[in-house]
């Protein structure tokens, strides 16, 4: 393994400064808005199952799938018990992710490939819709990119130019606090362990030199520690999380267009559709020509996007989620940028011949289609709420002055309602407890989750509703019934 460093970069420049600051503006600008909006089904199952759970140790230590984000509970938790209850507090933690990330994308990349491309790769994590909308949601997703990015930065650092104990450590942390936030994030560090031992080989077969296995083993120390760091973290969870994970295989059917998915969402496309094909492909296409000088940093992004989708998507597990890939955004970033380059690039090279002007015309147009189409919706991937607008249905004044009017809700995890609710909710346990509250009240107004899997008591309620209500008035997927006497 030849030896190799970083590139000297100078200091940031006023200006460099200057265009940072304004693209961390434009995130604020774009993510604020969102807070306020009504929760939605994951986000209100959060909030309502762990974030305010009975105590702090329920709240980092209850498992459901990979619902409850560890580390995001606790944040929110936090925040909850300083600024109080509101959806922009619960979604706080995410926003800071969100906005920590822009600038270290600017920072993790300028020593590498300079300012411009720091920036510009920095400029479409800000303008990302899908970055966008979980940076205004009540989940660890964010989080799970901005740990992932700088235990990236701080991997490639250890392995090329040391850093020693310190930064091993800063590496340690990082990774297991990202880990412990999603545990999605164990696979970078997976990957991690597979580039250290292809570094190891090679470094073998050349000859073994004492600086490079010295670093090799700083970076090994380092990946041991957050492997040491993030057991600790999920100790008191173990017990719950293994058998979830265990039963986890082989639960979902094969879906062969998986790994196109995966790249489509992350560019803010789903279903998969023409966009999200040319913007995934030209991000793609992007790396391979921007990272073939720099080959250790190519081996870890190749390693970083097929060993983890290829898994997922062979492996099946039970909850197989493209949005858990989430963490390849600030790669994908990189790919438009360093595209953008090669063509404005390539059209230099020919300015002076007679086609030079065609073809940079061309070149443009094609730059800047992939820009509109990145930038051009950036609230597109935003998911909808619908309980406060539900819960708001049903507390409505009565048609009728004096009429006594019951709420109940059925479906999907009917208790999250109350989070909303200013008097209480039932939730029938059977058909005649509903029959029961319907006589006691001059008007019911019950609310149900669209395509929930219900209990065979609600199935039967369904079936009330549908022949005995008006039809039903829909807040994005929760429907509610009027029903009168």
């Amino acid at each position: 393994m030849s030896a190799v460093s970083f590139p000297s970069s100078p200091r940031p420049s006023r200006s460099e400064v200057v265009a940072a600051l304004a693209i961390a503006a434009l995130a604020l600008a774009l993510r604020i808005p969102l807070l306020g909006r009504s929760l939605h089904g994951d986000e209100i199952w959060t909030v309502v199952d762990f974030i305010e759970a009975p105590s702090i140790w329920q709240t980092i230590t209850r498992v459901v799938d990979f619902n409850n984000h560890h580390f995001y509970s606790l944040l929110a938790r936090g925040a909850e018990a300083v600024m109080g209850q509101a959806e922009w507090v619960v979604r706080l933690p995410a926003l800071l992710f969100g906005l920590l990330t822009v600038p270290a994308i600017w920072l993790g990349l300028r020593r590498e490939f300079g300012p411009r491309i720091a920036l510009l790769a920095s400029l479409l994590v800000a303008t990302a819709s899908v970055h966008i909308a979980y940076s205004a949601t009540a989940r660890g997703y964010t989080g799970l990119v901005f740990f992932t990015w700088c235990a990236s930065v701080l991997f490639l650092q250890l392995v090329r130019e040391d850093g020693g104990p310190p930064r091993a450590a800063l590496f340690a942390v990082t990774s297991a606090l990202g880990i412990w936030t999603h545990l999605y994030a164990a696979v970078a560090l997976a990957v991690q362990v597979g580039v250290l031992a292809i570094l190891a080989a090679l470094e073998l077969r050349a000859g073994a030199r004492p600086a490079a296995l010295s670093r090799l083993r700083v970076a090994a120390t380092g990946v041991g520690w957050a492997v040491l760091i993030a057991a600790v973290l999920y100790a008191p969870v173990l017990p719950k999380l293994l058998p979830t994970l265990l039963s986890a295989s082989h639960g979902s059917p094969f879906q062969p267009l998986f790994p196109v998915a995966v790249l489509t969402e992350l560019v803010g496309q789903r279903p998969i559709n023409a966009t999200g094909l040319f913007l995934a492909t030209m991000a793609l296409a992007g790396l391979a020509s921007g990272l073939r000088m720099r080959w250790l940093y190519a081996l870890y992004v190749a390693l970083l996007f097929t060993v983890p989708i290829g898994a997922v998507w062979l492996a099946r597990p039970a909850v197989m989620r493209t949005r858990f890939f989430l963490f390849l955004i600030p790669f994908l970033s990189l790919g438009l940028a360093l595209a953008a380059e090669a063509a404005w690039r390539a059209t230099g090279e020919k300015r002076r011949e007679a086609a030079g002007l065609p073809l940079k015309a061309g070149a443009v147009a094609f730059v800047a289609l992939a820009a509109w189409l990145w930038v051009s919706r950036p609230w597109s991937n935003v998911p909808t709420g619908g309980y406060r607008e539900a819960v708001a249905a049903l507390e409505a004044p009565p048609s009728r002055p004096g009429a006594r009017v019951g709420a109940c809700a059925i479906g999907w995890r009917p208790h999250l309602y109350a989070w909303y609710a200013k008097r209480s909710i039932l939730v029938p346990g059977s058909v005649e407890e509903f029959e029961s509250f319907v006589m006691s009240h001059d008007a019911v107004r019950c609310a149900r989750s669209v395509g929930s899997v219900y209990l065979s008591a609600h199935q039967a309620i369904v079936a009330l509703l549908e022949s005995r209500c008006s039809p039903p008035e829909r807040y994005f997927p929760i429907l509610v019934y009027r029903c009168e006497r």
